[in-house]
């Protein structure tokens, strides 16, 4: 157990090939930053290479109202989709196994929400 965590250790370190692409993520974002900047406070004169300089605060602004649309609907979309805990179908569905009752090592198989009420609760 002792070589395997002491094996997990060293393979945390980076090699050299992510080191050279982070660097170079690094110093594109820094390039994209310096570009836009300059951009978004009017210091590149208009021209025909970059859009209005409205586009600075409202493709931002799309982005992130698009993200908050994201983020509010995808976990809405599955609570919708979700059975009411009084609907059978969230007990059991078409693939569950019922165990036969022997005298030897049962399968596996799905339990009976009866069985399985009547164990818990005494009733």
């Amino acid at each position: 157990l002792k070589l395997q965590f002491l094996y997990f250790i060293g393979t945390m370190q980076p090699d050299n090939e992510k080191a050279v692409y982070g660097f170079a993520a690094w110093l594109s974002a820094g390039a994209a930053l310096i570009v836009f900047a300059t951009w978004a406070l009017g210091l590149i004169a208009d021209d025909y290479y970059f859009p209005h300089v409205y586009w600075s605060v409202g493709g931002p602004a799309v982005l992130a109202i698009t993200l908050m649309f994201y983020l509010i609907s995808v976990p809405l979309t599955g609570l919708e989709s979700t059975q009411e805990m009084s609907d059978w179908r969230t007990v059991t569905d078409t693939h569950a196994k019922k165990i036969s009752k022997t005298d030897c090592l049962p399968a596996v198989g799905d339990l009976p929400i009866a069985d399985v009420t009547r164990k818990l609760y005494g009733n």
